[in-house]
């Protein structure tokens, strides 16, 4: 029997979320950038494990045994094998992109430079670098064949392990002391989404969103779109997983000391899931804020925590060197402080100026924005909110929650479906603790209204992830193969011109590349 908090797992948490920057560091940085950024990943390491710091309303202890944490690891393996993580059963339309990629970053020298181009990936690689680095030592080793298919099989490694993670934080977090609650709390994680199906019927797209090639409820909106946890895996795993174990860290920590270190890791992983984080990083700094002020601590203990050593650190070495690689990418404009691609820059088409406030209110509500927001997350918010009335974080999700799909970036509605990870993720946390709570004790007493509502609600939003697990299993089926791979191309050095999303133009005279990486080659 083995005892799990947040003091006995944190050490794991970080490492997971720490070890892409780090091997970023190694991999892409000219000899004496990269001694300062390891050493500054190392010393903020080492001082967020200095002591516990953990909320006090979360020094939770439950107990598991070794069957149970193998079975709920073995779980963690077929959930990420059924999205497609290594590459042996059905994948979604984004793996076209995603594989190259990582086929890029196994078997290309970093940085990773397109010389017909001249341009060079900027993209959100975090995720894949780890997984990377024994592929390619296989691959050496053995070929690019058998180093590609090690590869899948690490990155389902990986994933598995940050969803495993996720799932013992979600024990601790929610109190689930038996082996049930515990099940019962990995079934929730899996299957929670929006209210998607009432879209569909209420649309009356069910006809388009239930074919064979489609089965994606979570198109029903015209305009906007939140995705459930197992589509986010499906479809944008390397945004969605590690943001979420920095997001049950910022809800674990008591104060802001190791947030800068969080806040790095989710950016080299998902910088439009870090906006979303940061949201919630400022309201948790603010409820903690107000609780120190009722116990009357000092300002100046408020001040060390905001501006402490780990955070200087990270401000002063790490973020800018990241933040600089993140703004070379074609959808930022074409990168900073180099020539910009023809693709337009950072635009706001539906978030105007403040003496347009109104029309944009107008068009806003138009576009059903309280029909949305209510499917998606309104009714679990409205249904906890008397749990969490007093935390500014609740009222900071919820605002946010709204309010995203209103900015739009880029060519698609990316923003209001990835700036939403964290929100959307942080709602599900929340209703697994009433879940836990009420299977601990208000069964005995009987459901009251509220409860049975939850209930329901989370019944009719596991429409959605179903039909994602569901499409896999059609395809094999159909297919008569587990082999579905989606891989046209295995690399992005085949694409004609400079990808949007995914490359930097002119990448000898970006910024990052010109003083901060390694030379191209």
């Amino acid at each position: 029997m083995f005892e799990l908090s947040y003091s006995k797992l944190k050490k794991y948490c970080y490492a997971y979320i720490s070890l892409p920057v780090l091997t970023f560091a190694i991999g892409y940085l000219r000899w004496y950038w990269m001694l300062i950024a390891v050493a500054a990943i190392a010393i903020t390491f080492f001082f967020s494990q200095k002591e516990a710091n953990v909320d006090r309303c979360r020094t939770n202890t439950v107990c598991i045994n070794k069957k149970t944490m193998a079975f709920v690891f073995l779980i963690a393996l077929i959930y990420t094998h059924l999205c497609g993580l290594n590459g042996f059963w059905y994948q979604t339309g984004d793996w076209v992109a995603r594989n190259p990629i990582y086929h890029d970053i196994i078997t290309y020298k970093w940085p990773i430079y397109y010389a017909d181009k001249n341009s060079a990936l900027a993209y959100y690689i975090g995720f894949w670098l780890v997984p990377a680095v024994p592929a390619k030592i296989v691959t050496a080793i053995f070929g690019a064949n058998i180093g590609w298919i090690a590869g899948k099989i690490f990155l389902w490694l990986w994933g598995s392990i940050g969803i495993y993670l996720i799932f013992l934080m979600l024990f601790v977090f929610c109190k689930c002391e038996s082996a049930k609650r515990k099940i019962l709390a990995v079934v929730v994680f899996i299957f929670f989404s929006g209210l998607d199906v009432v879209g569909v019927w209420y649309t009356q797209t069910r006809g388009y969103l239930l074919q064979p090639d489609v089965l994606h409820l979570e198109w029903w909106h015209t305009y906007y779109q939140y995705s459930s946890l197992t589509t986010c895996v499906c479809w944008v795993f390397n945004q969605s997983i590690i943001p979420w174990v920095c997001t049950f860290l910022v809800l674990f920590e008591k104060d802001c000391k190791n947030y800068l270190l969080i806040g790095v890791s989710c950016l080299l992983c998902g910088p439009i899931p870090f906006v979303g984080l940061v949201i919630i990083m400022f309201a948790r700094e603010i409820d903690a804020i107000i609780l120190a002020k009722k116990e009357e601590v000092k300002w100046k203990k408020i001040f060390s925590s905001i501006f402490s050593l780990p955070n200087m650190i990270i401000i002063c070495t790490v973020l800018p060197i990241i933040g600089c690689y993140m703004l070379t990418n074609n959808a930022t404009g074409g990168g900073m402080y180099g020539d910009t691609a023809d693709s337009p820059a950072i635009t706001a088409t539906s978030f105007y100026m403040l003496h347009q406030m109104s029309s944009f209110l107008r068009t806003y509500i138009q576009h059903g924005i309280f029909g949305f927001y209510m499917l998606e997350v309104g009714i679990y918010l409205l249904l906890i909110w008397s749990f969490h009335k007093k935390e500014v974080i609740f009222y900071a999700v919820a605002i946010s929650l709204f309010f995203i799909p209103a900015i739009h970036i880029g060519v698609s509605n990316d923003f209001c479906m990835r700036a939403s990870i964290p929100g959307v993720f942080v709602t599900m946390v929340w209703c697994n603790e009433q879940i836990s709570k009420l299977v601990k004790t208000r069964l005995k007493k009987g459901l009251n209204l509220r409860m049975t509502a939850l209930l329901l609600a989370l019944m009719i939003g596991a429409f959605t992830p179903s039909v994602e697990l569901f499409r896999g299993f059609y395809h094999v089926v159909k297919e008569k193969t587990i082999f579905l791979e989606n891989m046209p191309n295995e690399t992005l050095d085949v694409v004609d011109g400079v990808s949007y999303n995914f490359e930097t133009s002119n990448a000898s005279e970006q910024l990052f590349f010109k003083y901060f990486a390694k030379k191209l080659k």
